[in-house]
Protein backbone atom coordinates (compact mmCIF):
# COMPACT_ATOMS: atom_id res chain seq x y z
CA UNK A 1 0.00 0.00 0.00
CA UNK A 2 2.71 2.23 0.72
CA UNK A 3 4.41 1.58 -2.14
CA UNK A 4 1.83 2.34 -4.47
CA UNK A 5 0.63 5.75 -2.46
CA UNK A 6 4.35 6.67 -2.68
CA UNK A 7 4.21 6.06 -6.30
CA UNK A 8 1.63 7.98 -6.88
CA UNK A 9 2.68 10.56 -5.22
CA UNK A 10 6.00 10.73 -7.61
CA UNK A 11 4.02 11.19 -10.49
CA UNK A 12 3.08 14.79 -9.71
CA UNK A 13 6.99 15.16 -10.44
CA UNK A 14 8.20 15.42 -14.14
CA UNK A 15 11.87 14.61 -12.97
CA UNK A 16 10.23 11.82 -10.96
CA UNK A 17 7.19 10.33 -12.73
CA UNK A 18 8.91 7.40 -13.84
CA UNK A 19 9.97 6.32 -11.09
CA UNK A 20 6.44 6.82 -9.69
CA UNK A 21 5.50 4.08 -12.39
CA UNK A 22 7.38 1.96 -11.69
CA UNK A 23 7.04 2.27 -7.88
CA UNK A 24 3.46 1.84 -8.94
CA UNK A 25 3.51 -1.64 -11.29
CA UNK A 26 5.71 -3.18 -8.43
CA UNK A 27 3.48 -2.93 -5.97
CA UNK A 28 0.88 -4.74 -8.39
CA UNK A 29 3.50 -7.60 -9.08
CA UNK A 30 3.31 -7.88 -5.17
CA UNK A 31 -0.06 -7.31 -4.53
CA UNK A 32 -2.25 -8.06 -8.17
CA UNK A 33 -5.63 -8.32 -5.92
CA UNK A 34 -5.56 -4.93 -4.73
CA UNK A 35 -8.24 -2.56 -6.76
CA UNK A 36 -5.76 0.44 -5.27
CA UNK A 37 -3.29 -0.81 -7.64
CA UNK A 38 -4.99 -1.32 -9.94
CA UNK A 39 -6.53 1.84 -10.60
CA UNK A 40 -3.30 3.83 -9.47
CA UNK A 41 -1.12 1.75 -12.35
CA UNK A 42 -4.25 2.20 -14.79
CA UNK A 43 -4.20 5.72 -14.60
CA UNK A 44 0.10 6.18 -14.09
CA UNK A 45 -0.33 4.05 -17.64
CA UNK A 46 -3.15 7.12 -19.42
CA UNK A 47 -0.04 9.61 -18.23
CA UNK A 48 2.80 8.12 -19.99
CA UNK A 49 0.47 7.97 -23.26
CA UNK A 50 0.19 3.63 -22.94
CA UNK A 51 -3.56 3.82 -23.26
CA UNK A 52 -3.99 0.51 -24.22
CA UNK A 53 -2.16 -1.21 -21.46
CA UNK A 54 -3.84 1.21 -19.11
CA UNK A 55 -7.78 0.06 -20.57
CA UNK A 56 -6.55 -3.78 -19.67
CA UNK A 57 -5.53 -2.49 -16.41
CA UNK A 58 -8.62 -0.71 -15.23
CA UNK A 59 -10.49 -3.74 -16.42
CA UNK A 60 -8.96 -5.70 -14.07
CA UNK A 61 -9.49 -2.94 -11.30
CA UNK A 62 -13.51 -3.26 -12.73
CA UNK A 63 -13.03 -7.05 -12.40
CA UNK A 64 -11.50 -6.68 -8.43
CA UNK A 65 -14.40 -4.00 -7.69
CA UNK A 66 -17.30 -4.46 -9.61
CA UNK A 67 -19.38 -1.87 -7.53
CA UNK A 68 -17.04 0.73 -7.98
CA UNK A 69 -17.07 3.49 -10.74
CA UNK A 70 -13.90 5.63 -10.01
CA UNK A 71 -12.18 4.04 -13.45
CA UNK A 72 -15.41 4.88 -15.60
CA UNK A 73 -14.18 8.34 -16.99
CA UNK A 74 -10.74 6.94 -17.78
CA UNK A 75 -11.79 4.16 -19.73
CA UNK A 76 -13.73 5.98 -21.47
CA UNK A 77 -11.04 8.49 -21.91
CA UNK A 78 -8.79 5.39 -22.72
CA UNK A 79 -11.25 4.17 -25.41
CA UNK A 80 -11.34 7.15 -27.43
CA UNK A 81 -7.65 7.71 -27.41
CA UNK A 82 -7.40 4.17 -28.61
CA UNK A 83 -10.46 3.94 -31.18
CA UNK A 84 -11.79 1.08 -29.23
CA UNK A 85 -14.99 3.45 -28.17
Amino acid sequence: KAMRRTGFFLLSDKKMAENGLIFIRESVNADPKAPEGQLLYGYALGLFGQYGEGLKVLKNYQALAPDSHEADDLIVEFQGRTGSA
